[in-house]
């Protein structure tokens, strides 16, 4: 999603700034923080965590890995 900003220009203080490094440990800094997290690897998982997410109260993290190369192949297709 980021990729499409104008922002997206200026590597690399972009990637700084907007991508999460891929060797990061996002869902243990946030359980860290007290979240409650759930990787949802697979498209029919991110529903139904979303879902048990509202429902409770606190914070709550759904993390979808997405590959950006991909991602950004598949946006430029539909763009054109």
């Amino acid at each position: 999603l980021f990729d499409s900003l104008p922002q997206a220009r200026h590597a690399p203080e972009f990637e700084r700034l907007f991508i999460t490094p891929p060797h990061r440990d996002l869902a243990g800094l946030l359980e860290f923080h007290g979240a409650r997290v759930v990787v949802a690897d697979e498209l029919g998982e991110v529903t139904g965590a979303i879902g048990e997410a509202v429902d409770r109260p606190g914070l709550d993290a759904v993390i979808v890995p997405v590959d950006r190369g991909y991602d950004l192949e598949v946006r430029a297709a539909i763009y054109r």
